[in-house]
């Protein structure tokens, strides 16, 4: 293909594709700013509503509060009420485990050892520990089984199933 235009004509033309270029990338520019101003003003107002819903809901929640402050003191007050009644309760019927622990140091033959000593509501015992041999062991269970103090006495065969080196439980009823 010839061009046979003279060059001050093809600069005009190539000025005007430019110049066509240029308006039609700035009106697509302007649409879109157009667009996302749309959208801005769109999410403003879903925000508005939301933000309008949270008001009312902490108005309404403000309101409640009070009520629910009262309604958790009276509750803790009660709480309070109930844990005095049990304090008073087992004060009174306080067992002195003094006495005990000293009755139960004395019933305990050399070789064994206790690992742990568990006293619940006021009288239920159990005891965890080693023994070195089985003899110790039966000796320490007919201490405990003469004791005055001891009442439902009780002491699972399987600890009986080693000779030597036994980890022991037991439990019983500590009489006052």
């Amino acid at each position: 293909m010839l061009n046979l235009l003279p060059p001050k004509q093809k600069n005009e033309l190539h000025l005007d594709l430019l110049t066509q270029t240029v308006i039609s990338v700035a009106v697509a520019v302007i649409f879109m700013i157009l667009i996302l101003a749309l959208l801005c003003l769109i999410a403003q107002s879903f925000l508005n509503i939301g933000l309008d819903e949270a008001e009312r809901d902490l108005s309404l929640w403000q309101s409640k509060t009070e009520i629910k402050k009262l309604e958790n003191l009276e509750k803790k007050v009660k709480e309070l009420n109930r844990n005095l009644v049990f304090l008073d309760t087992h004060q009174k019927e306080q067992v002195k485990f003094s006495l005990f622990l000293e009755n139960l140091v004395k019933e305990v033959p050399l070789g064994i050892r206790f690992n742990e000593v568990s006293v619940r509501e006021l009288s239920d015992v159990s005891i965890r520990g080693y023994a070195l041999t089985r003899d110790i062991l039966l000796a320490f269970k007919g201490n405990l089984e003469k004791a005055s103090y001891v009442s439902d006495f009780d002491f699972p065969l399987s600890n009986l199933t080693k000779s030597t080196d036994i980890n022991f439980s037991l439990s019983f009823k500590y009489a006052k």
